[in-house]
């Protein structure tokens, strides 16, 4: 009875794993489609911001870099605010010249919360000018949603 309970569990599984197989083959990437993705930032680390990052970097990558058919929009709302503060510019030049260097393709673009930043004490004016300020992250997100972003975390 042993034997048939193996066999039978071997035919049962076998299917499973083929089909695995099968299905991360037929996942492949639609390069022409248009590619619309929000991601929702709120990090409490430099190494956590830096792995978002990355994320980010490669998703880029893997969509290309077509401005026309590519968006992506970071919405920031946690501590990695204070790394584009005028005040921080040195601090963080690193983080800075990355982040910028991700816009200049023109598929990324990042915006802050007002609300957050406000209460972490600062105003529009003292953040880098290549950064947006939208009054609150949630709305934001959830508008650029209604629009066709997918949702990132």
């Amino acid at each position: 009875m042993y034997k048939y309970l193996k066999i039978n569990i071997i035919l049962l599984v076998f299917p499973l794993i083929l089909s695995a197989g099968a299905w991360a083959e037929s996942s492949s990437f639609d390069s022409d489609a248009e590619h619309k993705v929000v991601y929702d930032v709120k990090t409490r680390s430099l190494d956590e911001f830096s792995s978002v990052m990355n994320r980010i970097s490669f998703l880029t990558t893997r969509l290309g870099n077509d401005p026309l058919s590519t968006s992506i929009v970071v919405v920031l709302h946690g501590d990695e605010i204070e790394y584009f503060a005028h005040d921080k510019e040195l601090e963080y030049e690193g983080v800075v010249r990355r982040t910028l260097g991700l816009t200049m393709g023109e598929t990324i673009e990042f915006r802050i919360c007002r609300a957050a930043a406000e209460r972490r004490g600062y105003k529009p004016a003292d953040l880098q000018s290549f950064v947006s300020v939208v009054p609150m992250a949630d709305a934001e997100i959830v508008q650029l949603q209604f629009n066709g972003y997918a949702y990132m975390r």
